[in-house]
């Protein structure tokens, strides 16, 4: 009877222990969405799948502020480190950012600041950022002084000391030795760490330009209009646009074998202060085909061919004429006249300003100044001939591609020349002479053209130049 009653016992046991395990599961199983993680609720990420490398689009509502910059620093590569004071909960969506505008709307949204060094961001509040950088400055104070001499192989150490100068702290000094053409600087080894890597750049290559000048004279007939006839377009096929074809008004006088299958897209510039200045450009082609043209006339003068080398951003002159000397006076009280105290010499003929400005695209803005002067008539002043010029001059500004060529053309002059043909001995008796000898007053229409063609030389044309 007890067997029994223990086997009886022993089967009631199971059965309750079994059913308490069951039931302790189904509670398990259903308070399981209660048990998920805070940020299961507050986080919820959406992620395009049309986003722009280095974009990022967010989606949170009421997240630790922490997990967002935790998941912001995932995204963008960039390491966040965030302050224990950084605290608080963000709603925000933003779709298809850059990462760093995210980051800043984020921080600027909710008080807080950050301070990038390389590829570290450290966000704390403003107050702290303060803190820090006043802490930062009283280390700098108290760092010590160091010199470092720079020498400088490309710069002018007198054109690099005033960018240096704004960088020094306020127990900084610079100064330099034209001599050697170093700089030396003194300051905190921090800052002159930072200027070690700011004089490199300082230091770059200067490009060069060599402008090769071509200046021409031709004369006209009455019928011709050389120079650069800007009404006339040729549109040829493979040019983009209209192009101007630089020569006169009859067409018909140039043959077809002189014109390239495609001339270059050119653009009429008019020059300020005199309007019988015109601009326009050639390709390497057409300037060919110019030049051709122009061979075969006789009466074509080539005045002057001259190159010339200069630095970019810096003027070249080019002076094809003559020096006229033109006395200076000064008053002379005991005599109470003016003396003459000195000479000067004017130049006349073809003055050309040029300076080049040399971009990473391969052109070159022209800084152009032409001036073209001659001497109309001669007055007497204190008993000295002084020359009365006719000038024509133009200021412009003109960007073309490396190797094509700018043309200025356009001053038409008129000459008048007075020619005398006589017998000898018969053309010189009084009036009986006048039957032996003629007087011919010959009148000549003249164009002057400047063809300017600018090359740019880097450093390593310059090394494998014969002269260099």
């Amino acid at each position: 009877m007890k067997k029994l009653f223990f086997l009886l016992f022993f089967v009631l046991s199971c059965s309750f222990l079994m059913a308490q395990d069951e039931a302790t599961s189904d509670s398990q199983v259903q308070s399981s969405p209660e048990a998920q993680p805070d940020t299961q609720k507050e986080v919820l990420i959406q992620v395009e799948s049309e986003v722009k490398p280095g974009n990022v689009t967010l989606d949170f509502r009421d997240a630790d502020i922490r997990n967002v910059l935790r998941i912001l620093s995932y995204k963008s590569g960039v390491n966040i480190i965030v302050g224990p004071e950084v605290t608080g909960l963000v709603t925000i969506q933003l779709t298809d950012v850059p990462w760093e505008t995210a980051l800043d709307v984020i921080l600027r949204t909710y008080g807080y600041g950050y301070e990038r060094k390389g590829n570290i961001i450290t966000v704390t509040t403003f107050e702290k950022l303060s803190e820090q950088r006043r802490l930062e400055q009283e280390l700098k104070a108290q760092e010590p002084l160091v010199t470092e001499v720079f020498t400088l192989n490309f710069a002018k150490a007198e054109a690099v000391v005033g960018s240096i100068k704004e960088m020094l702290t306020t127990r900084g000094r610079v100064n330099f030795d034209n001599r050697t053409n170093t700089v030396m600087v003194t300051d905190s080894i921090s800052n002159i760490d930072r200027i070690k890597q700011i004089v490199p750049t300082l230091d770059a290559v200067t490009p060069q330009v060599l402008i090769e000048t071509k200046i021409i004279k031709t004369t006209l007939t009455d019928t011709e209009n050389l120079g650069v006839d800007w009404t006339a377009q040729i549109t040829v096929s493979g040019a983009q646009h209209p192009t101007i074809w630089p020569f006169g008004s009859e067409k018909s006088n140039f043959s077809e074998d002189y014109l390239p299958d495609a001339f270059p897209a050119t653009t009429a510039v008019d020059g300020t202060g005199s309007g019988r200045f015109r601009y326009g450009t050639l390709d390497f082609a057409s300037l060919q085909a110019v030049l051709q043209v122009l061979s075969t006339r006789t009466d074509t003068n080539i005045l002057s061919n001259p190159r010339i080398v200069t630095l970019d951003n810096q003027a070249a002159n080019i002076i094809v004429g003559k020096k006229y000397p033109q006395p200076q006076y000064t008053y002379n009280a005991e005599q109470a006249k003016m003396q003459v105290s000195g000479w000067e010499y004017l130049d006349i003929g073809i003055i050309l300003n040029v300076t080049p400005h040399v971009n990473k695209a391969g052109f070159v803005t022209l800084d152009i100044a032409p001036q073209v002067s001659d001497i109309d008539s001669f007055a007497t002043v204190e008993g000295t001939s002084m020359p009365i010029l006719t000038t024509e001059q133009a200021k412009t500004q003109v960007m073309i591609k490396d190797g094509e060529t700018l043309v200025i053309a356009g001053l038409i002059k008129d000459q008048v020349s007075n020619t005398k043909n006589k017998i000898p001995i018969l053309g010189d008796i009084p009036l009986i002479g006048l039957l032996f000898k003629k007087k011919t007053d010959t009148k000549q229409k003249t164009d002057l053209l400047i063809f300017i063609t600018p090359h740019i030389i880097t450093p390593v044309m310059a090394a494998e130049s014969p002269e260099a």
